[in-house]
């Protein structure tokens, strides 16, 4: 009997914690008659429960009685939640936790729609094709104490509140700097990390300027990084701008290109622009790159920031472009390519970030137009792939934590040399392609979840 399949659970009245198995599942599973007890792991930890034979039980169910299931808190989830006996243990779920920030409205009864509510549904989709339960819950709903959360599971229709059991590993997907930097939210996440280690994965979000500092200390990644430092003085960045016809100065913690900088130099002097939230992007000149620190000063003394070489990019239609890499662990926890597109610069951006109106295109379809005579596509294409592979395994290594995806921006320039622009630990996925494939798109939201079963699976 195969019984690593799923098994549906039921509860029966006990005052004791245990369970009830079909004769030839028991038999399956615990060959000496003497053994009548079994590991069962739930939330992360390890019981050891007895065991009943009941021929009453159907050979495709586990009987746990109610007082085990109140226990591990999943009494209300039974239609939720499956059971599988694998490596002689019997797992409940396994639980996905999704570390984000839902906000519930409790005059329509339901999850404030946000614009990244849509993933999280497609995310709770794919556990339960799996055969996993995921819920959503934020740092203020964990108490450590009581290892429960306040959680919100998606039953295919809607969201629904729930008291939960601390889950099995735990998907990072907080995508505010805002709201992780919150004074409690940010004690919590600092204990979870503690007790989960690996199992919990994309943690935080990344300082670029560490990145940089582990792509340029490792032989493999140097050769792809543009010329960057941070910024200190005036003189010493006047100098850096001076240096380059392009010089992008960007926020050491930003992310979707708001608050980057953009230094180009001219025959007159130099021309910068500033890409913000809910404005048109910003110009201003001046003659001489110590104006231009000078009149940038309070934004670069506001917040860490660091000066990066600019790169002449590769053009199509006079737009530039980069390419965005989405690499995903798999069910087996190996690294792999699930989607990559060209973000092609919005006609007077600085910035190729769909967000601010980039738009998304085949790469094979961008590289072949840019490629020459002199640029054939194929040689650029392997290398974009190497650097991908390789940057995630660096990256990794340099962070000293797990992450499950990474999304890597890659320049072409007009030579066909290859660059490493940026690394992010939260990539953003859109639920829906308008121009890519759709099953990629899927593929996006699947791989996290077979990750965080595959660890769930270590435990």
């Amino acid at each position: 009997m195969d019984t690593d399949r799923r098994m549906k659970l039921e509860w029966f009245p006990d005052p004791y914690s245990s369970l009830r198995l079909h004769p030839r599942v028991f038999r399956t599973l615990t060959p000496s008659e003497t053994s009548m007890s079994c590991d069962l792991v739930c939330a992360g930890r390890t019981f050891r429960v007895p065991l009943g034979v009941d021929a009453t039980v159907p050979a495709d169910t586990i009987r746990m009685s109610s007082k085990l299931a109140r226990e591990l808190g999943i009494f209300d989830l039974r239609a939720e939640l499956t059971a599988f006996f694998i490596n002689g243990k019997l797992r409940i779920g396994p639980l996905v936790g999704i570390l984000c920030n839902p906000r519930w409205d409790e005059r329509r009864q339901s999850l404030k729609v946000t614009q990244q509510l849509l993933g999280l549904e497609k995310l709770a989709a794919a556990a339960r094709e799996a055969g996993a339960l995921c819920y959503l819950f934020g740092a203020s709903d964990v108490d450590l104490e009581e290892r429960r959360v306040r959680g919100y599971v998606h039953d295919g229709n809607s969201w629904s509140p729930h008291q939960l059991p601390l889950p099995d590993v735990i998907y990072d997907q907080v995508v505010s700097r805002r709201v992780e930097r919150r004074a409690g939210g940010a004690k919590v996440r600092k204990e979870l990390s503690k007790v989960y280690g690996d199992r919990i994965f994309n943690d935080g979000f990344f300082d670029k300027w560490q990145v940089h500092e582990w792509l340029m200390a490792n032989s493999r990644t140097r050769g792809w990084l543009p010329a960057t430092t941070r910024y200190t003085t005036t003189a010493a960045a006047a100098g850096f701008i001076s240096r380059y016809p392009l010089t992008y100065l960007k926020p050491v913690h930003g992310s979707l290109g708001l608050g980057v900088v953009r230094v180009e130099r001219t025959a007159e002097g130099y021309q910068w622009t500033v890409r913000r939230k809910h404005a048109p992007a910003q110009a201003a000149f001046a003659p001489s790159a110590e104006e231009v620190v000078e009149r940038l000063k309070s934004r670069l003394c506001s917040r860490p920031y660091l000066l990066q070489q600019g790169i002449l990019l590769a053009t199509v239609h006079n737009r530039p472009f980069d390419i965005r890499i989405l690499m995903q662990r798999d069910g087996s926890g190996q690294w792999r390519r699930t989607k990559m597109f060209a973000r092609v610069a919005k006609s007077g951006e600085i910035t190729s970030n769909l967000s601010s109106g980039g738009e998304a295109q085949p790469v094979p379809e961008v590289i072949r137009a840019i490629a020459g005579k002199e640029l054939a596509p194929t040689p650029i294409l392997r290398k974009i792939r190497r650097a991908a592979r390789e940057v995630v395994d660096v990256v990794e290594k340099g962070a000293g934590k797990s992450f499950a995806e990474l999304g890597i921006d890659i320049g072409v320039d007009q030579e066909g040399r290859i660059w490493v622009i940026e690394v992010n630990s939260k990539p953003w996925k859109t639920p829906e392609s308008a121009k890519g494939r759709q099953d990629l798109t899927e593929l996006a939201f699947i791989r996290p979840i077979q990750y965080a079963i595959h660890l769930a699976e270590q435990i």
